[in-house]
């Protein structure tokens, strides 16, 4: 859920049954929940992240789902100790080998910073994304956009922006290097913010 209520974490199936429900925080915790879903081992079913949308911890938790259960399986901090941070997550697999990788935008104060993550919290890359808008963070998705290679790519949005700016990045070979593939404006020059989502339509 978002800021303001509790922070579980639900599973349903297409009809919407609800299958599993946990919580990823305390109970007291009403800072919102992070969540993205995907494959971070081949061999395995997708599994869940969760993280603190606002006011929590830096920590990544993944969850894996079976007989009716959300079991959790590490957590990690890939971004340190810090704390009163939010994270937004997405899964995606781009460094094109299988696994998937864990792309995470953290909110600090004013500063904004997005990072590719092994499953573990060993940082593969930062992304230069410029400066988001004070006291915002970066929204982050993945999906194989470009030359359907089987190679994610992470496509990054301002939540709170003066002008609603999507930038798609593609990690190089040498993983730690990034390269900006696009930028542009779907919104034309109205002040908006963004949220994003990547599929094939």
């Amino acid at each position: 859920p978002a800021s303001g209520v509790g922070s579980y974490v639900r599973v349903f199936d297409a009809d919407g049954k609800l299958l599993a429900q946990r919580n990823a925080f305390a109970s007291t915790f009403r800072g919102g929940v992070s969540v993205a879903a995907g494959t971070l081992n081949a061999a395995e079913p997708a599994h869940i992240l969760t993280a603190a949308a606002s006011g929590g911890t830096a920590e990544i938790s993944e969850y894996k789902f079976a007989n009716g259960q959300l079991t959790l399986v590490r957590r990690s901090r890939p971004f340190g100790t810090l704390k009163n941070v939010g994270v937004a997550l997405a899964l995606g697999n781009v460094d094109g080998k299988g696994a998937g990788e864990i792309v995470a935008s953290l909110r600090r104060g004013s500063r904004s910073t997005v990072g590719v993550f092994q499953s573990n919290g060993r940082r593969l890359a930062v992304l230069a994304t410029g400066k988001a808008s004070a006291g915002t963070q970066w929204f982050v998705a993945s999906g194989d956009l470009l030359r359907f290679d089987r190679r994610d790519e992470i496509v990054v949005v301002d939540a709170q922006s003066t002008r609603a700016r999507v930038q798609e990045f593609s990690l190089g070979t040498a993983l730690r290097a990034t390269s900006n593939v696009a930028a542009f404006f779907p919104l034309g020059k109205e002040r908006s913010g963004l949220s994003v989502a990547v599929g094939h339509l």
